[in-house]
């Protein structure tokens, strides 16, 4: 993985030279050549996950709302993996999927 500093406007000057001292301090972790896009669609359908299956335990998720966030979650996964980190993600939303799909049928 490359760690990668986030810059804003004004840490570079009018020649495209980067003050180090105005480098902002919170790393972001990425793949290098991957779009941070994906990761963090992925990130979001893994974290829903949890969600959804207490929304839907619960009572307090509506099935209509339920099927709209796992159709996210279906979109996200929609991706192909060029990654081993990709790929893990991939698979616990897969899992997760099959565990909602489960529930709502269910209830």
């Amino acid at each position: 993985m490359k760690a990668l500093f986030r810059l804003s406007a004004s840490t570079a000057s009018s020649s495209g030279d980067v003050d180090p001292i105005q480098i902002k301090s919170t790393a972001m972790v990425t793949i290098a050549g991957t779009e941070s896009s994906k990761l963090s669609r992925l990130k979001s359908a893994v974290a829903l996950i949890p969600i959804i299956q207490s929304g839907i335990d619960d009572k307090r998720l509506s099935r209509e709302r339920a099927v709209s966030m796992i159709s996210f979650i279906e979109w996200a996964a929609s991706t192909k993996a060029e990654y081993p980190v990709e790929q893990q993600l991939l698979n616990e939303v897969f899992a997760g999927l099959t565990h909602l799909k489960h529930a709502l049928d269910k209830g």
